[in-house]
């Protein structure tokens, strides 16, 4: 939905469009060059009245089944026809059967073989592009990302149709057990969330996904020593996964087998040292073994890290204070402040440790 000056409103068009065109049409109505795309500007429709091409084919996929071990979805469209390439082919007419209820794949072969040569000579260049280097997207968010389903790391993008992998429309009730376990992890609600978690495992044992979800669970229901194998487990499945090793972090840190806990919190570093939560606890973890000096040395490295992170910042400033480090925890809280002035409970903490340490000018400024 765009208000464009000099037009009087939108309209409805029969042509198709797609997400593609959206970067070009914008362009378009800006004057500015569009970027080398399949899309098209459809910026001259709005002004000069006329439809579109109805029979341009859009190419559209979901990669999520692969997350599954299924085939994936590919698909071309027209404002006719809709063509899905999958183990059981699908043709639908979109005009007669916009639900695509019906599928017309015996009926009009030719139809659907026409449609599958274009879908072949649509994807033969496809290139694969690293969603997180190509959108800049910080670490925190893409583990949230790839958790969705919208990460490289979460889907397979090498699959093509593999007649040994499962139809998609097969495990349509796991994906939604599955995205309903997520659900519930979110708002806490563990025993439903276990629930749908089982759900899936049932049919799918070795989802490592599922596994891992199952864990943390556990973690979330305080069952600890429940979750350690569980995390063994998915680490079979999928051994290089961060948030697994970091759970296991946690769950270790919680039985006190601290010296576990450390040796997870530092293979989750070397997983991905941004953002700096596993470094964070495993300075947490090294103070807790008495292990000053290395608990301070990679305080230091989330303290920089962190540097635009007010709430990690925060937490690290709370970490230093609680064993005794008020030294260190200074340029912490100098560095909250900075990003966040109006924070009234971090400039009293920090008044209070200047105090202590006898500067008492700076203590009554804050």
């Amino acid at each position: 939905i765009m208000l464009v000056p000099g037009v009087a409103g939108g309209r409805r068009v029969t042509g198709t469009a797609g997400l593609v065109d959206v970067a070009p049409t914008l362009c378009g109505l800006l004057g500015a060059s569009p970027p080398q795309t399949d899309g098209r500007d459809l910026s001259p429709l709005l002004r000069d009245g006329t439809n579109g091409d109805a029979e341009r084919p859009m190419y559209s996929e979901s990669l999520t089944p692969t997350r599954y071990g299924a085939n994936p979805l590919r698909a071309v469209t027209t404002s006719s026809t809709s063509f899905i390439r999958t183990n059981r082919t699908e043709l639908y007419d979109l005009v007669r059967d916009p639900g695509e209820t019906v599928n017309l794949v015996a009926q009009r072969a030719d139809e659907a073989r026409r449609l599958q040569i274009t879908l072949t000579r649509m994807t033969a260049a496809e290139v694969t592009v690293d969603p997180e280097a190509a959108a800049g997207v910080d670490p925190e968010t893409a583990h949230q990302l790839a958790a969705l389903g919208y990460m490289s790391s979460a889907v397979d993008t090498s699959v093509d149709l593999d007649p040994e992998r499962p139809d998609p429309k097969d495990l349509i009730d796991l994906h939604v057990a599955h995205q309903r376990s997520f659900m519930h992890m979110f708002d806490g609600h563990w025993d439903k969330a276990e629930a749908a978690c089982l759900e899936v495992l049932g049919g799918l044992p070795d989802f490592w996904e599922a596994v891992s979800n199952l864990a943390k669970i556990r973690i979330g229901q305080r069952r600890w020593a429940e979750s350690l194998p569980l995390l063994d487990r998915a680490l079979e499945l999928k051994s290089d996964q961060y948030e697994i090793v970091h759970d296991q972090g946690l769950a270790l840190t919680e039985l006190g087998e601290l010296e576990g806990a450390v040796d997870a919190f530092r293979r989750a570093v070397l997983l991905d040292p941004a953002p700096p939560t596993a470094e964070l606890n495993l300075s947490r973890a090294l103070f807790n073994q008495g292990n000053v000096e290395d608990a301070l040395d990679h305080a230091d490295r989330v303290a920089q890290q962190a540097a635009q992170n007010r709430d990690m910042l925060r937490t690290l400033g709370s970490l230093l204070l609680e064993h005794r480090q008020g030294e260190a925890a200074v340029p912490v809280l100098e560095n909250v402040l900075s990003l966040a002035p109006e924070d009234l409970e971090t400039r009293n903490t920090l008044g209070l440790v200047l105090a202590n340490s006898g500067r008492l000018d700076a203590a009554r400024a804050h």
